[in-house]
């Protein structure tokens, strides 16, 4: 970095230069029909050359962002990387039709957004949000494990993005773009991401409408989550109806309507104190509702809120009075 090396990278992973368009071949092809025979070796050679010449700018590109990407690795170069221009090669990158070189580039989005303090920077980038959210849809475009891979690189790099409190009106209306309720059914990691998004994206912002935008986009992706086998999901996603329902009677009314009743009492009976007593905050925060709460009042609920205060009042004291209140 220090001797320069890193505008020459910036230059080969530039795209192409300019193709002839299939209208100037034509034209090329009519100019040259007389000598079309005598000629007709050379053209194959020099379409053989050109075509060889693409293909080592292709893999030479593919170097190219395997470098950037190493350097996205390096805290102390994400700076020069910036300063430099880096994130729109890599946007540039990212948009190559070779699943290898979107994968490292996305890659390096991520890694960038490591860095809490470059953050705003990046969600500034004109067009890097909504790449990310638009490349959480990979699976559908990618085939094996390069899908996967690109998509979890940009799911994390949002949950990351998403820390920056005065930029959460962006990703509300960005959330649409993104596969939801599929990648709640994904891997532990992609379901963890999810989860956690949904409680960094409900921290208090005072704006009703984007409350509203949240619990109509998270509310079923949520009820998916709270019934995830993992622990870890069961917490996070517990934590964000918590979180969601301490919004609104809006916010209440949808996650009732979603169907959040039945998965959120099945955790009361986790053995993980941490996940149970979070469901049973959640379950205090929706008994608030004016319009839904009934919902609570069926059999079902109703006997697993008196059978956590009834194991639990001399075992775990608060979860058994947060039942109680519920």
């Amino acid at each position: 970095l220090h001797v320069g090396v890193l505008h020459p990278i910036l230059a080969i992973a530039a795209p192409s230069g300019r193709r002839r368009s299939s209208s100037e071949d034509s034209r090329l092809i009519d100019a040259n029909s007389s000598a079309a025979t005598t000629n007709l070796e050379d053209m194959q050679l020099a379409t053989r050359e050109a075509a060889r010449e693409e293909e080592w700018r292709q893999e030479l590109r593919g170097v190219a962002a395997q470098a950037l990407l190493k350097l996205t690795h390096k805290r102390h170069a994400r700076e020069g990387l910036l300063a430099a221009g880096a994130l729109f090669r890599l946007l540039e990158l990212a948009a190559s039709a070779e699943p290898p070189v979107v994968t490292l580039a996305v890659s390096a989005l991520r890694s960038m957004s490591e860095s809490e303090e470059l953050r705003s920077r990046l969600i500034a980038e004109p067009g890097l949000l909504q790449a990310l959210f638009n490349y959480t849809n990979a699976k559908a475009h990618f085939s094996g494990q390069k899908g996967a891979d690109i998509t979890k690189h940009a799911l994390i790099a949002i949950l990351q993005l998403s820390t920056e409190t005065s930029a959460s009106a962006d990703f509300l209306k960005l959330l649409p773009a993104m596969p939801l309720v599929s990648l709640c059914q994904g891997t532990l990691e992609e379901q963890h991401a999810c989860a956690r998004l949904f409680y960094l994206l409900g921290r208090p912002t005072g704006g009703g409408s984007q409350s509203m935008q949240l619990s109509e986009a998270a509310a079923q992706p949520l009820v998916v989550l709270g019934a995830s086998e993992h622990t870890r999901v069961q917490l996070a996603a517990a934590l964000a109806i918590e979180r969601l329902a301490g919004h609104s009677e809006h916010s209440r009314r949808v996650l009732f309507d979603a169907g959040i009743t039945e998965p959120l009492t099945a955790l009361l009976d986790s053995p993980e104190g941490a996940v149970q007593e979070s469901a049973a905050m959640a379950l205090r925060q929706l008994s608030l509702s004016k319009t839904r709460r009934t919902l609570l009042a069926q059999t079902a609920p109703m006997r697993a809120l008196i059978a956590t205060c009834a194991t639990e009042l001399g075992r775990r004291t608060s979860v058994g009075i947060t039942a109680l209140w519920a």
